[in-house]
Order: structure tokens, then C-alpha cells, then sequence
């Protein structure tokens, strides 16, 4: 009989369930300025705003909370505006504004460290793309999940995201461990015209057109440390986030419990026994989200089959026993359907 799903609650795109005090007011900053309470008289403001569901009087009420579809809505206005400020706005995301995420990461002894607690809090920071963590015996990878199904049907806007991901970890992990760390980015699409920007980091190996996009430092870097670290800030920092409410999306849920049931991956059905919905509801879901079953599914198993294959040197028939293909043709058969047409996420 197949495990229990057990999947706790999720968000979902429309949910009204974030801050604007980190992405958006970081976002809005780089073209409207620090002085917030000019904001509202500048014009440029409601047209950064258009289409959001959102005005300068709401972004700045204290209480304001923002969906992940909004975010969207706004980022992509600004790339439409200048599509190089994806790097101007990773600049001001991290260590973050909140005091207890913040404290995470400018204290962590190490990179790995670092690494993982910037993972773990993806949606205080990068709230539409979730950086996740894959090894190997040679390298960390920092992959990445579209939370939201955002940038499904917007190739623009995820390699606006992935910019301001990767520019944020690098920069601030440069300078937060006082050196040139040696990274290595893989992009799944093409060079754009603007890919000076990207040389920005020192020592940085960038790749376009790969078969997934990825950031990628040696396992050797992963414990670098820093000096100035405090073990008992970093501590306390742990202790008060345990038992907090973990953010994640319905997309984020079902991937992960795919990467851990390969073999026997759970069909539609089962998901939504467990997430309490009807097969069609959740269906109905995610095709709001951009996506399907089939697609999170195919999206797991490519990345399984490019890391298995180039990093783990697996042959391609252990490759189709480990990702449930029928046989090794089958599975050859997705490598080239999945070539032709690749979606993001």
C-alpha cells in the first residue's frame, strides 16, 4: 500500500500571504527612490502598479499583505521598464529586513550554512522562485522551483527572476565571507543583450543555453567560514524559527513529495485524497498555477535524468529503472519529446 501523503497546509498564487516589505519595497526602491512618502505624488508609481490590484497608500500601510500573483504582475512591469534592474534590486534582498531571517544569515560559520538558510527561507526573500539545494560528491547545486507557476508561460520574466536570485546569493555571499567565491552559473536560455551584467562577480563561470538553469560552487567551498560570525546569534536565530509556520506552495508540496517517490511516484488521485480535494478541484488548481500534474512530473524527472546522468554517470537504462520509465526507449523517447519542448520551472 502507498505511504500517506501527509501534506500540510499550502498557498496558492492568489493568497494574500506576504510582506511588501522585502521584495516589492526593494523593487519599487530602485526606481522610485528611498523616500517613501514621495512615492505616491510620482506618477511613475501607479504605472510601476498597473495591473497589480495594488496603490502606494496600500503597499505602505503596516499591515499591508501582498499574493505571489502580485509580485508578479509588479516585477514583470519592471522589466517591461528596464530589463537590467533585476540586478539593481538583488543588490538590496539580502541579509533581509527581518530581524530573526537576518541574523540566520550573517551569522552562519559556514557557506553551507549560509546555503541552507537561505534555502529554507526563500519566500522571505525570493518569494516566486524557491532556490533549492541538490550535491554531489564534487559540487552544490543551487537549483530553482517556480513556487507559483508565474513564470510558466513568461520566459521574460523567469530569466528576470533567476537574475535577481543568483545576483543576490553571489553578491551578498561574496562579500558576506570576504572574497571571490569561484561559482559556476548554468542558464537554460539564451545569452541576452545585456549578459555584461552578469560578469559583475568575479571569478563567475557563466553558461547559456544549458539543458537547466543552476548555480553551482565546489562541495570543497561549502565550509569556508567567516570570522566574524556569532555561534550564539546563529543559535538563537535557529531556536526562534523552530515551530514557525513554514511557507510553501501547492507546487513546491507536490514536487518534493515526487523527488522522494520516484519508483512510485502518487498519481493525481492520491494527491488529492491527501490535500483534502476532488480530482478536479485540483486539477482546476493547477492549471490556475500554469502547470498540470503531468508537467510538475516531467519537470522532476529532467532534472533527476540531467543530474543522474552528467553528474551521477548512471547509464540510461539504470536511469529509466529509477525514474519508473516502462524501458530504456521510453525514457529516451521523453528525452527528446522533452528537448523539443521544455518548459521553465
Amino acid at each position: 500500500m502507498m505511504a500517506k501523503l501527509n501534506l500540510p497546509c499550502w498557498t496558492e498564487g492568489h493568497h494574500k500571504v506576504l510582506s511588501p516589505t522585502g521584495y516589492v519595497f526593494s523593487a519599487l526602491e530602485v526606481v522610485l527612490g528611498e523616500d517613501l512618502g514621495s512615492w505616491s505624488q510620482n506618477p511613475k508609481a501607479h504605472y510601476l502598479l498597473r495591473r497589480t490590484g495594488l496603490f502606494c497608500e496600500d503597499v505602505l500601510r503596516p499591515d499591508c499583505q501582498v499574493s505571489p500573483n502580485q509580485v508578479a504582475r509588479l516585477l514583470d512591469n519592471l522589466r517591461k521598464e528596464d530589463p537590467t534592474l533585476s540586478f539593481a534590486i538583488a543588490q538590496r534582498l539580502l541579509p533581509g529586513v527581518l530581524e530573526t531571517s537576518s541574523n540566520l544569515l550573517m551569522h552562519a560559520p559556514t557557506l553551507g550554512h549560509a546555503l541552507e538558510a537561505i534555502c529554507l527561507l526563500w519566500w522571505c526573500h525570493f518569494p516566486l522562485l524557491a532556490p533549492r539545494i541538490r550535491r554531489t560528491d564534487n559540487a552544490c547545486f543551487i537549483v530553482l522551483d517556480d513556487a507559483y507557476g508565474v513564470a510558466q508561460s513568461n520566459t521574460d520574466l523567469y530569466v528576470f527572476l533567476a537574475e535577481t536570485v543568483y545576483s543576490a546569493l553571489m553578491t551578498f555571499l561574496n562579500w558576506s565571507f570576504q572574497q571571490a567565491l569561484p561559482w559556476q552559473a548554468s542558464f537554460s536560455y539564451n545569452k541576452p543583450s545585456w549578459h555584461r551584467f552578469y560578469l559583475g562577480n568575479t571569478d563567475i563561470d557563466v553558461r547559456y543555453h544549458q539543458p537547466i538553469t543552476y548555480l553551482a560552487i565546489s562541495q570543497k567551498n561549502m565550509g569556508v567560514s567567516r570570522s566574524m560570525a556569532s555561534a550564539s546569534v546563529f543559535t538563537m536565530a535557529e531556536r526562534a524559527l523552530e515551530g514557525k509556520t513554514k511557507l510553501d506552495s501547492l507546487i513546491l508540496l507536490m514536487k518534493a513529495r515526487m523527488r522522494t517517490s520516484l519508483i512510485e511516484v502518487p498519481k493525481l488521485e492520491a494527491f488529492a485524497d491527501e490535500l483534502g480535494v476532488s480530482t478536479a478541484t485540483l486539477k482546476r488548481k493547477l492549471k490556475q498555477h500554469n502547470t498540470s500534474y503531468q508537467m510538475l512530473w516531467n519537470q522532476v524527472r529532467w532534472e533527476e535524468s540531467y543530474f543522474l546522468k552528467r553528474h551521477h554517470r548512471l547509464s540510461d537504462d539504470e536511469i529509466a529503472g529509477q525514474l519508473s520509465f516502462y524501458d530504456v526507449s521510453n525514457f529516451r523517447r521523453f528525452l527528446r519529446r522533452w528537448e523539443r519542448s521544455r518548459s521553465i520551472g
